[in-house]
């Protein structure tokens, strides 16, 4: 089951157990793009996310569209990324789970 993160800001993010082992041994990670603008709820989960993993110094970018954030993902080496699988306005966000299911990264 996933590991839940929460913030102060009453939301929560959903990490698997698996990727936080992998992250956590992988120490090369360069870059956290995620879904902007800056000061969204997307970036506050990616602040949440550096936090509990330990990534003080990985540089984020914040980036326009889901797409452009799983294409980025896909050219970038040492990159991981923080996409929304759900929101209060349209529950499930289907754009991200359309590209995780044909990104290569994954």
């Amino acid at each position: 089951s996933p590991e839940t993160v929460c913030s102060k800001f009453n939301f929560c993010c959903h990490i698997c157990p698996d990727c936080i082992k992998m992250i956590s041994m992988n120490n090369s990670i360069k870059k956290i793009l995620y879904l902007g603008p800056r000061g969204s709820y997307t970036q506050i989960a990616m602040e949440t996310f550096k936090e509990k993993l330990g990534l003080f110094s990985t540089k984020a970018e914040d980036i326009s569209s889901i797409t452009r954030v799983i294409q980025q993902l896909d050219n970038e080496e040492d990159t991981i990324a923080v996409l929304p699988i759900e929101n209060s306005i349209e529950g499930i966000v289907r754009e991200t789970i359309d590209k995780l299911i044909t990104t290569k990264a994954g």
